[in-house]
């Protein structure tokens, strides 16, 4: 049987193809990109306490922006939710590589198992 097909028991139908707009060499070197740079990143402890900091002093400063009027400052919370966001979407996007990685070798797996039950 080869790879084009699927197979169910005794009925055999070729395989639907799965619409990719991307050239195959640029989603391999975009999940080698992001598995090997930006997971690491977005993953790491020190991402999450710099988050979390930006949103408290974003906050804070617009605190002191409503009991002091003469206060302003450069940083509000517009800020705050960008870098949120920026982080959010960066572990995000490591945490889909690491799934389509997951869910690939499944695929190889399940395959494999079938491959050696019909032999």
């Amino acid at each position: 049987m080869s790879d084009d097909t699927f197979s169910s028991g005794s009925y055999s139908r070729p395989r639907a193809r799965r619409a990719s707009y991307l050239p195959y060499w640029f989603r391999l070197r975009l999940h080698d990109f992001v598995a090997r740079y930006i997971a690491p990143i977005a993953h790491h402890p020190a991402m999450t306490l710099i988050t979390g900091i930006g949103l408290l002093l974003s906050g804070m400063m617009e605190a002191f922006e409503q009991v002091f009027t003469d206060f302003e400052s450069l940083v509000g919370p517009r800020e705050g939710v960008i870098l949120l966001g920026i982080v959010t979407f960066f572990k995000g996007i490591a945490d889909l590589v690491e799934a389509s990685e997951w869910l690939s070798r499944g695929v190889e797996e399940e395959r494999q198992k079938q491959e050696t039950a019909h032999h």
